[in-house]
C-alpha cells in the first residue's frame, strides 16, 4: 500500500528531528499548515510533496566537499565523548582514554563517507546520526550489534578503528552485583553464593544480552554462569521498531529485504532465550563428539533457565591474545578447524553456526574453543541439497550445476531479463580462495575487492535472498574477516573438497 503523504511528512520531520513550527519556516508556509497537512485535515499541495521528494532523496549518501571537515571535526569529538560515557563503566572509560580519539576516528569515517555536500541532505544525515548517538544511550543490545555488524560486515573499515570497536564491545558497563545476583535468585531460589560453592561477583566477560561470571559447583567443576540483563529483550524489541535502527540494519544487512530484516529481528530477540541457546549448545556438542580439536563445553541443565545459561569453563586465550602470541603456522591451523567447524555443521547436519566473531573463539594448544550458540539456522530440505550444490558448483567451476542450484532455491524472482553469467561472475570471484589447488592467503584487501565487486553487482533487484541464504552470507562474511585478520593461509579448495566428501 502506497504510503500517505502525512506520512511522509510525519516521518520525515520526525528524521529531521525538528518542530512543526519549523518544519513550516523550512517550507515557507504558515505555522498552523503543517499541523493540519499531518493530522489528514489539510491535502498536501502538490509544490509541499515534490520538496518531500527532494529531503527523502536526499537520504541517499553522496560525497561531501572539503570545506566540511571542521564541523565533522567539532561534532564528531563530541559524539566520541557521549557515546564513550554512555557505554563504558568508569573502569573501562579510564583505559580507553588513549583510543577516544579513535572513536572520533571511526565517526569522522562514516561522516565522511555518508556525509553530503548540499545543506539539506547534510542536515538529514546529521538528524539520523544523533538520533543514533541517542539510541545507544537508551539501551545496549540492539546498538552494540549494529558495532559488531559494522566492524564484521564494512572491510573497508581503516584496520586502526577496528581495535576500537572490539575495545568498546569488551569494555561495556556490567549490571552491579546485587542485580545478577537477584536475577539468579529469581530463576532458581538461591543466591549465587548458595547455588554455587564459588562465585565471582565480577564478570570475566560483558556483551549486548548479558555478562559471564566464573563459578564452581558443589561438585567442583569450573563453570561459566551467563546472566541476562534484566528487561533486555523489551528494550531490544522496542530499539527494532525504532525507524531510524530498522533504515540502518536495513543498510547494513540487505539493503530493501523486509524478510531479512524479520529474519533477523527474530534470531535476535531468540538470543534472550538461553533454555533453546542450551539446546543449540547441546546439538553442536554432540555433533564434535570425540573431536579433540573442536571443543563445545558441556550444558548443565540444572544450573539453566530461560535467563541464565551455566555450561563448562574453556580456559582458553582469547582472540587477541592468541593473535600476538600464535605462530603462523598455530593462526593457520585454527583458521582451519573455523572451516571444519563450520563445513561439518553444515554438510553433515544442516546447521549454521552465525555467530563467528574474536569474542566467541577461544584457543588451548592446538585446540579451537567455540561459545555461545544463540544465533544459530538450520536448514531444511530442499534448501540444505540446493545450497549444498551451489558450494560445490563454484568449488568445481561449474556454471549449469550453479544455475540449477539458484533455481532450487529461488533465488531470482523474474528470470526474464537476468543476467545469470554476471551472478556467476560474481559468485567465483567471491571465491577466489576456491579457484586454485594451492595455498592462498586471506588479507583485508580481498575482503575489500569482495566487498566492492558485491557492491557493483547490477543485479540485485533481480535477486530475492531467502532468511537461510542470507545466514548463509552472513556467516561466510564474519568467518572470512576472523580469517582475514588471521592472515591465514591454506589450501583452502583441497580443505573444502576433503570436508565435503567425508561429510
Amino acid at each position: 500500500m502506497k504510503e500517505h503523504p502525512s506520512e511522509r511528512l510525519i516521518r520525515l520531520r520526525k528524521k529531521l528531528g525538528i518542530s512543526q513550527r519549523e518544519m513550516a519556516q523550512e517550507f515557507a508556509v504558515s505555522n498552523g499548515a503543517v499541523a493540519l497537512w499531518e493530522s489528514g485535515e489539510r491535502p498536501i499541495p502538490g509544490p509541499v510533496i515534490k520538496l518531500i521528494d527532494s529531503f527523502e532523496s536526499y537520504l541517499k549518501p553522496k560525497k561531501f566537499s572539503n570545506a566540511e571537515i571542521n564541523t565533522i571535526d567539532a561534532v564528531s569529538g563530541k559524539w566520541a565523548e557521549d557515546i564513550l560515557l554512555a557505554t563504558c563503566n568508569k573502569k573501562a572509560q579510564s583505559r580507553l582514554v588513549s583510543l577516544r580519539p579513535k572513536f572520533k576516528e571511526l565517526i569522522q569515517y562514516y561522516l565522511c563517507k555518508n556525509l553530503p555536500h548540499d545543506s539539506i541532505q547534510r542536515r538529514v544525515q546529521f538528524a539520523i546520526l544523533q538520533q543514533l548517538i541517542q539510541k545507544i544511550k537508551e539501551t545496549r543490545g540492539l546498538p552494540l550489534k549494529l558495532i559488531q555488524l559494522a566492524s564484521h560486515l564494512d572491510p573497508e573499515i581503516p584496520a586502526s578503528l577496528r581495535e576500537y570497536l572490539h575495545h568498546v564491545q569488551t569494555a561495556l558497563t556490567a549490571m552491579p552485583a546485587h542485580v545478577a545476583s537477584r536475577v539468579i535468585h529469581q530463576q532458581f531460589g538461591q543466591r549465587p553464593t548458595e547455588l554455587f560453592a564459588q562465585w565471582q561477583a565480577e564478570p570475566f566477560a560483558t556483551a549486548s544480552i548479558g555478562q559471564v561470571h566464573l563459578a564452581r559447583l558443589h561438585t567442583g567443576e569450573w563453570v561459566a554462569v551467563k546472566v541476562q540483563y534484566p528487561n533486555i529483550r523489551e528494550e531490544l524489541e522496542a530499539a527494532f521498531y525504532d525507524p531510524v535502527v530498522r533504515e540502518l540494519l536495513a543498510t547494513l544487512l540487505w539493503s530493501g529485504s523486509s524478510e531479512v530484516l524479520e529474519e533477523f529481528q527474530h534470531r535476535v530477540l531468540q538470543e534472550c532465550d538461553y533454555n533453546k541457546e542450551a539446546e543449540n549448545q547441546n546439538n553442536f556438542r554432540h555433533f564434535f563428539e570425540g573431536d579433540n580439536e573442536i571443543q563445545i563445553p558441556r550444558v548443565f541443565e540444572k544450573y539453566c533457565s530461560n535467563r541464565v545459561l551455566t555450561t563448562g569453563y574453556f580456559a582458553g586465550e582469547s582472540f587477541d591474545k592468541f593473535l600476538q602470541t600464535a605462530t603462523q603456522d598455530e593462526k593457520n591451523h585454527a583458521a582451519e578447524l573455523i572451516v571444519r567447524f563450520q563445513a561439518v555443521s553444515f554438510f553433515k547436519y544442516g546447521y549454521i553456526y552465525a555467530d563467528i566473531h574474536k569474542g566467541n573463539l577461544l584457543f588451548s594448544k592446538g585446540q579451537l574453543g567455540i561459545v555461545d550458540f544463540g544465533r544459530v539456522v538450520q536448514y531444511h530440505e530442499p534448501d540444505k541439497t540446493n545450497a549444498g550444490n551451489l558450494t560445490k558448483a563454484i568449488l568445481n567451476n561449474d556454471i549449469q550445476a550453479a544455475r540449477r542450484a539458484v533455481e532450487g532455491l529461488g533465488m531470482v524472482r523474474e528470470w526474464s531479463g537476468f543476467d545469470f553469467d554476471e551472478l556467476w561472475d560474481l559468485l567465483r570471484e567471491e571465491h577466489r580462495h576456491f579457484h586454485e589447488d594451492k595455498p592462498f592467503k586471506f588479507t583485508i584487501e580481498y575482503l575489500k575487492r569482495k566487498n566492492r565487486l558485491s557492491k557493483s553487482f547490477s543485479q540485485k533487484s533481480f535477486l530475492d535472498i531467502k532468511a537461510p541464504l542470507f545466514w548463509n552470507w552472513f556467516a561466510v562474511s564474519t568467518h572470512d574477516a576472523v580469517r582475514a585478520e588471521l592472515g591465514a593461509e591454506s589450501n583452502w579448495r583441497k580443505l573444502m573438497l576433503g570436508l565435503i566428501s567425508n561429510c
